[in-house]
């Protein structure tokens, strides 16, 4: 408890119940990409980018570029950490699908209900985030992400989609 000086009035703030700031962010199967901010669209791109061509030299530059111009030099080897975890953590294949695919899958929405989670916006759902061997890589990328400034539940860029959001790699 704040001691007060004698005479200050309390603050007076609305009474907010934990459950109600801590709401899950509504991701879900199907969703356009361009409903969601800037920070959950290039996470998803990343990810899809790193999915199928991990080892693309190519492809990791791109990444590299994009995590660059965000001053996240970091950003490319979390997010390999990150799908390495993913990977193991996962009995059966997950689905996620080429960078230029319009709708967020099933586990797409899953994977950013428990990043958001991480970040303290969401409570994780089912089993408890410690519990996952993703955990880990899971919180250096949100932390490092968080650094930089992106947030997941938040529209950055209200009217700008993905593409026009990205900073301009040259």
């Amino acid at each position: 408890r704040i001691m007060q000086e004698p005479g200050m009035k309390p603050l007076e703030r609305p009474q907010i119940s934990r459950h109600e700031t801590r709401q899950t962010p509504p991701y879900r199967d199907g969703q356009s990409m361009n409903d969601l901010g800037f920070c959950e669209q290039f996470t998803v791109w990343a990810v899809r980018t790193q999915w199928p061509h991990g080892e693309n030299t190519e492809e990791t530059g791109l990444i590299d570029d994009a995590f660059a111009a965000l001053d996240l030099p970091e950003g490319c080897h979390l997010v390999a950490d990150f799908t390495k975890a993913l990977k193991q953590t996962v009995s059966r294949p997950l689905v996620i699908p080429e960078p230029t695919t319009p709708r967020l899958t099933h586990d797409e929405a899953q994977m950013l209900r428990f990043l958001a989670g991480l970040q303290g916006l969401a409570q994780c759902e089912g089993t408890p985030c410690l519990a996952s061997p993703a955990w880990r890589p899971a919180l250096r990328l949100v932390i490092a992400l968080n650094a930089a400034g992106l947030h997941f539940g938040r529209r950055w860029y209200e009217s700008a989609s993905f593409p026009e959001a990205l900073p301009q790699l040259h």
